[in-house]
């Protein structure tokens, strides 16, 4: 069996970058096996930042670190139409 795992799912949350720095600065004390999915939020740059570099920290450089934290950032009315479908 491998090693237990759990996941924190903030998919959808309304989570900014207050948020995601505030979950970036406590994932070090989670478990080595938790994961992380904050995408489709309000989160900016200096938010998906820290969170991949947490992210990164913890289990290393792997792509669907930032499949964790994407955002639709296309036009600046993206959001809420995604946020509506």
């Amino acid at each position: 069996m491998g090693k237990p795992s759990h996941g924190l799912g903030l998919a959808w949350c309304e989570v900014g970058d207050e948020g995601a720095m505030a979950l970036a600065a406590a994932l070090p004390a989670a478990g080595q096996g938790c994961r992380v999915i904050a995408a489709y939020n309000r989160i900016g740059l200096a938010g998906q930042a820290a969170l991949l570099d947490a992210l990164e920290a913890k289990h290393g450089p792997q792509l669907g670190h930032a499949m964790a934290v994407w955002e639709m950032n296309l036009l600046p009315w993206s959001y809420p139409l995604v946020h509506a479908w």
